[in-house]
């Protein structure tokens, strides 16, 4: 029989000896979820957690019975994308947001949340926030050690300062020297920004914005 050298027997010890915690690892979110696209007919939500997790949406037109389910195609990630297809232009939609690692680990984002999908000829909603309707009385998949504040509002910010790059790297000529000034200061801004939330996001006290 081959002996197995000492180094992969060391590597292979500690993969066993880690694989546990990250197993048991407690998913939670670090962003709201959001509407990133939505038209008459569809819709993407989006949203991070603190752990790669899959990623499941439960959604439908009466908040009481919200059994219609998407989930996103690949799994194990941090950053979210689910997209709700046949929908109804002009309808109210009640969605749950869920991500989770295993059946024990398992976070769902607090409350019901609702949307409406532009009617037919009207402009896509993009990088909206989804307003909560009904508030549950405690965050599931939330420790103690592990709550969160919900940043919908600084994840909306990036949001707009992406767009206002993307429109002033668009605009014509330099406007003597206030464009450039304006694209690296909307830069700036948005680093700001996400340094806010990752700060927030490595502290227990919770704040509202």
């Amino acid at each position: 029989m081959r002996a197995i050298p000492i180094a992969h027997l060391v590597v292979l010890g500690c993969a066993l000896a880690l694989a546990p915690n990250i197993a048991a690892q407690t998913v939670y979110f670090t962003s709201s979820p959001m509407i990133s696209y939505a038209d008459d007919h569809s819709a993407v939500i989006t949203w991070n957690t603190n752990a790669p997790s899959d990623s499941r949406v439960w959604y439908g037109t009466d908040k009481n019975n919200i059994t219609q389910s998407a989930e996103a195609p690949s799994t194990g990630t941090t950053r979210h994308e689910v997209r709700l297809n046949n929908l109804r232009p002009g309808t109210a939609y009640f969605i749950k947001v869920e991500s989770a690692r295993t059946a024990s680990s398992e976070a769902e984002s607090c409350g019901i949340r609702s949307f409406r999908t532009p009617s037919t000829g009207q402009p896509a909603i993009r990088n909206q926030v989804i307003p909560v309707v009904e508030k549950c009385a405690s965050p599931k998949g939330d420790a103690a050690s592990h709550e969160r504040e919900d940043q919908a509002h600084m994840e909306a910010a990036i949001q707009h300062l992406k767009q206002a790059q993307a429109e002033l790297q668009k605009a014509e000529h330099d406007k003597g020297g206030h464009r450039v000034k304006a694209i690296q200061l909307t830069e700036q801004a948005e680093r700001e920004v996400q340094a806010g939330i990752n700060y927030d996001s490595q502290h227990e006290t919770e704040r509202r914005y």
